[in-house]
């Protein structure tokens, strides 16, 4: 017979263990840290010989927009500001891993898989305590100026009003998936075992992480995507950068004459540390309007799932699709006061206003039903124009039924094992069906088994023979958008003797 867990009275020791948390400065030459930007590279090394925690790994750094000036309509208002999208990982384009010289992990396009992922296991309470991510990009107080409130004062006229020409923050990035988010439960590495490991972000370029606010704007309030005609006065380019750039990681030490030992002896007998993470591929399509079959083939010892988006081409550089926040609650063409006041009314109805204009955060926003992506354009996956998906295993059909988009919903829940989860929620940001298909659609198709113990590889084996995978999907858009499908694998990491590095894709 058997006991649950909980009732159990065995104690278990670790003896002599110590930890402690240390810093890393990036390799990166003096002359680059005044001042990485878009398309810089940031590399660290991490703490050679020791037992670090993966998981634990944080970048810090301050960020920084350059600062807007003064039109040239005689100094009337300023060009737009430009501010960080939701999400500091969204920075990151490339995501790349390096032991010993060898590339065991390289993520293109990783700020759109990131974005993903936030999306689907992020709610109100997971993201409530990512303070330092950006999580809410319209919630922004710079310099101690609030610009993310109903009544901001204007941006000129006085000294202080300056301070929101720029985004100016400090940044962690942390929480990576691959190879830094750590998987089977192995989240320690040991460097001592692997030799240098090397890790390398590129970084995103400033149209693809920045919005701007809209021209005459007070206080930033106007996030809105502006016009050719607005932009004329613009002479503000779009551009970013980090400074002051540090990272930390968690390290351990356990001296107690028997975990270092019985490593060695395994490695000693040919037994090699194995650590399992997960890896990405992608591929995109030409421009379409929503009908298309992509494909795309893989080896690999477990292709676990595949998702797809769909990204229109024409968002404007710099600019997020955002509306003005003075015209969301509107079921007209109002602007300024009046659209002031319908906000503030259904704040007044709904409970919000209690005697002081409360900020209208994107969280605020999407209590309201607000309907919006709440980042960059660039991030912005619309799939209302699509009326069909079936995805394909070496010409199977899987599911054995085409999916509309309610499937599609239901199916992404499903393969990210959150369809019955009922302690935690998604990115409040998809606060309908509606705000799902316009701004958050993902098709995904999974292939390996979904459980809580992750120390298992499950997926399609395709190691011999390469496994062929398609998505045919059937729209009535324009040819305005590029769809984007990736795959994600289960890759295993063996260290020898000698530190002999043996990838298992």
């Amino acid at each position: 017979m058997s006991y649950p867990n909980n009732l159990g009275a065995r104690i278990n020791h670790i003896t002599n263990y110590s930890t402690n948390s240390v810093k890393m400065n990036p390799d990166n030459s003096q002359a680059e840290l005044t001042g990485i930007t878009s398309g810089g590279k940031l590399q660290f090394t991490l703490p050679p010989n020791s037992l670090v925690d993966l998981s634990s790994f944080s970048v810090y750094a301050t960020f920084e927009t350059t600062a807007a000036v003064e039109d040239s309509t005689g100094g009337v208002n300023v060009s737009r500001p430009h501010y960080l999208t939701r999400n500091v990982n969204s920075l990151i384009r490339r995501l790349t891993i390096e032991i010993g010289g060898q590339t065991v992990s390289d993520i293109e396009d990783y700020n759109r898989i990131q974005q993903i992922f936030s999306d689907y296991q992020f709610g109100i309470e997971g993201s409530s305590k990512k303070l330092l991510s950006n999580i809410d990009p319209l919630d922004k107080k710079i310099d101690g100026v609030l610009i993310g409130g109903l009544r901001p004062v204007p941006i000129v006229g006085t000294a202080a009003n300056l301070k929101v020409r720029r985004d100016k923050r400090p940044i962690c990035m942390t929480q990576f998936l691959g190879f830094l988010g750590g998987g089977a439960g192995v989240k320690y590495i040991d460097t001592q075992l692997t030799g240098n490991i090397k890790i390398t972000f590129e970084l995103a370029p400033a149209n693809n992480v920045l919005f701007r606010a809209s021209v005459g704007d007070t206080g930033g309030i106007g996030v809105t995507a502006v016009g050719a005609t607005a932009d004329i006065n613009c002479t503000t380019q779009a551009s970013y950068s980090l400074t002051e750039v540090m990272a930390t990681i968690k390290k351990a030490s356990i001296d107690d004459g028997v975990y270092f030992q019985s490593i060695t002896a395994a490695l000693t007998a040919g037994i090699p540390f194995e650590y399992k993470y997960n890896n990405f591929y992608q591929t995109k399509s030409n421009d379409t309007n929503g009908t298309l079959t992509l494909r795309y083939e893989i080896m690999s010892n477990s292709v676990d799932m595949a998702m797809l988006a769909f990204y229109p081409n024409f968002y404007r550089t710099a600019v997020a699709d955002l509306p003005n926040k003075l015209v969301f609650a509107g079921d007209g063409p109002l602007t300024g006061v009046d659209d002031a006041a319908r906000i503030l009314n259904l704040q007044t109805q709904s409970g919000l206003y209690k005697g002081v204009h409360p900020k209208l955060n994107a969280k605020t926003l999407s209590s309201l039903g607000i309907e919006n992506c709440y980042c960059s354009g660039y991030f912005k996956r619309d799939g209302s124009m699509i009326t069909k998906t079936k995805f394909y295993i070496n010409g199977e059909s899987l599911p054995q039924f085409d999916m509309k988009n309610p499937q599609v919903f239901n199916q992404s829940l499903i393969d990210f094992g959150i369809h019955d989860d009922t302690a935690n929620g998604i990115y409040y940001g998809i606060n309908s069906y509606e705000s799902w298909e316009k701004n958050y659609w993902l098709a995904t198709c999974r292939l390996s088994h979904v459980c809580n113990d992750d120390s298992y590889i499950s997926g399609f084996n395709a190691n011999g023979v390469p496994l062929t995978l398609s998505v045919e999907t059937e729209g009535a858009g324009g040819l305005n958008y590029t769809a984007q499908l990736y795959v994600m694998t289960s890759e295993v990491l063996q260290v020898y003797a000698g530190r002999q590095i043996n990838r298992q894709k």
